[in-house]
């Protein structure tokens, strides 16, 4: 069997391997779970204290770490005291020798606070999708292997996927990233 030309809708490819998310706030300090990446997560409620940026940087780290299945990663934020509803500031994550912005919205003046990644592509995700589209379209199981776990990518980049079917066959899937929030167009 041959693969079948496919073209995915970057709005949907981007839903399937965004890296970054917005997380609301818990009322309470527990910690939050995100579950498989959605597209919101919540982070801890933390005090107004010198301590504040080592809350967000921690908080961030175990969050990133789960969504991203990385590790070691690290977060380094501007250092903050005090902050008030609508405050951003711009922290940088850093995970498999590769470093991307993380934007931080403060949605209480307790530190409570949203996040989302930029240029942050999360591979195996588009894997499966892809996967998961050449199976749809054409009724053939393959495999697809687009390097490490993350990639960082800007508008316009381009790279490509290995795609191998199950009697050893492999084409390129050429990816082209739309946008900093992770649409892609795929073509295979």
């Amino acid at each position: 069997m041959k693969f079948a030309l496919v073209k995915c809708a970057g709005w949907l490819v981007g839903l399937m391997i965004l890296g970054g998310c917005q997380f609301n706030a818990p009322t309470d300090d527990r910690p939050a779970s995100p579950v498989a990446l959605p597209p919101s997560s919540p982070s801890p409620k933390a005090s107004s204290s010198p301590t504040l940026t080592r809350k967000v940087e921690t908080q961030l780290e175990s969050l990133l770490s789960d969504a991203l299945e990385v590790s070691p990663l690290e977060v380094i934020c501007p250092e903050i005291e005090t902050v008030k509803v609508g405050d951003r500031i711009e922290c940088r994550g850093t995970a498999a020798a590769q470093t991307f912005p993380i934007e931080v919205g403060f949605t209480s003046e307790a530190g409570a606070f949203t996040w989302k990644t930029k240029d942050l592509l999360i591979l195996s995700k588009l894997e499966k999708f892809i996967q998961a589209t050449v199976k749809e379209r054409s009724e053939v199981d393959v495999t697809a292997d687009c390097g490490d776990k993350i990639r960082i990518a800007k508008l316009g980049d381009t790279f490509e996927c290995k795609v191998s079917d199950a009697q050893g066959r492999s084409r390129s899937a050429k990816v082209v990233v739309k946008d900093s929030q992770g649409q892609v167009d795929v073509t295979l």
